[in-house]
């Protein structure tokens, strides 16, 4: 069984140790609502779902204590259309009338991130963060066209979620405090490696409103992107549990995302996927009947308390408990997020079907 609290989770900033948290669950907590745009898991804990395509809900339960959440509702799409031309670090939108491409253009406002989302041809479902532009020309941090992105490829445009859109300090549940000891934290991944996370809690402070700021700063950080297919961490400090209700747009579809050497943080597709067997990386997975040279998953435990149970696939491609040793038998429900630990360099892995 893997732990939470053997895993290094915060570097250069607050220890551990202030974000690990026993209690037990004494009741039903009340329901929060956000705007648009969500996430859903904690632990294989069942989760409620209503909607209507494309509009979808969820109600996510959190522990006190560490949840692995992902974002698998998203925001509104601002722009479809075709990719007009594509090089190593730029992509141009198309298949826009002026009227459109005018609207688009007023839209987008510096400072924002944006997520653009490739659909349709051979590599349908790969992700880009976009923070810079001109006009209708995007610039790029990796080489869509290298990775076989073509001009004709359709595409979808969003606006990036944000810690203030996701769980707005002036509404949410999660609980504010004068400091990163008494509140509840959500913790972002940041860096290269797993590990690296920016820890973010609500200040609550005599005389101005509750914001999102930095454990470490303090600095406000509400408009902090919050970008599919990474997951995040949030810690409960209460002794209740906390069930959130969020809404946003169901993303059809494949996504395509980079796994690194290590241990990443991954949402579960939405809606359909939220089960082992379900995630589509039997094809991406690397395979080995030792399960310290395999690929592996881990999924958190529904007793919460930061355990995991890990499994790999053996080179018949049957998915094995490494903890029993044993062949799974029927789905595994994994929650809106897991850990995904690759043995082998990064590549690219396709999230869903």
């Amino acid at each position: 069984m893997g732990r939470l609290e053997s895993i290094a989770i915060m570097k250069n900033a607050l220890p551990l140790a202030l974000f690990l948290s026993s209690g037990i669950a004494a009741h039903a907590a009340p329901v929060a609502v956000t705007e648009p745009v969500g996430f859903t898991t904690a632990g294989g804990v069942a989760v409620r779902v209503g909607f209507t395509t494309p509009v979808g809900m969820l109600t996510e339960h959190l522990r006190p204590g560490m949840n692995l959440i992902g974002l698998r509702l998203h925001q509104t799409v601002m722009a479809s259309g075709a990719i007009g031309g594509i090089g190593a670090d730029f992509a141009e939108l198309g298949g826009l009338n002026d009227d459109q491409a005018d609207k688009l253009r007023l839209a987008m406002i510096e400072g924002k991130t944006y997520v653009l989302e490739i659909t349709s041809g051979a590599k349908a479902g790969v992700i880009q963060e976009v923070t810079q532009w001109q006009g209708l020309r995007l610039m790029l941090a990796d080489d869509l066209a290298g990775a076989g992105v073509k001009t004709g490829d359709k595409f979808n445009l969003r606006q990036c979620a944000t810690l203030n859109s996701v769980f707005d300090p002036r509404s949410t549940r999660l609980q504010a405090g004068e400091g990163p000891g008494t509140a509840d934290a959500v913790l972002i991944p940041q860096g290269a490696a797993f590990g690296d996370f920016r820890a973010c809690f609500i200040l609550r402070a005599p005389g101005i409103p509750a914001l999102w700021v930095d454990a470490a700063t303090l600095k406000p950080v509400g408009d902090l992107p919050l970008v599919y297919p990474d997951g995040l961490v949030v810690r409960i400090t209460g002794l209740n549990p906390v069930d959130m209700v969020f809404s946003g747009e169901v993303k059809g579809g494949p996504t395509r995302c980079v796994i690194k050497p290590g241990l990443n943080l991954l949402a579960t597709p939405y809606p359909g996927c939220d089960h082992l067997q379900g995630l589509g990386l039997e094809n991406d997975l690397s395979k080995s009947d030792n399960p310290m040279q395999a690929d592996q998953v881990w999924v958190a435990e529904a007793s919460g308390g930061g355990a995991f149970t890990i499994y790999f696939l053996d080179m018949a491609g049957h998915w094995i408990n490494a903890n029993s040793g044993e062949e799974v038998a029927g789905k595994i429900p994994t929650g809106s997020a897991v850990l995904v630990d690759r043995k082998g360099p990064a590549a690219l892995f396709c999230l869903g079907k």
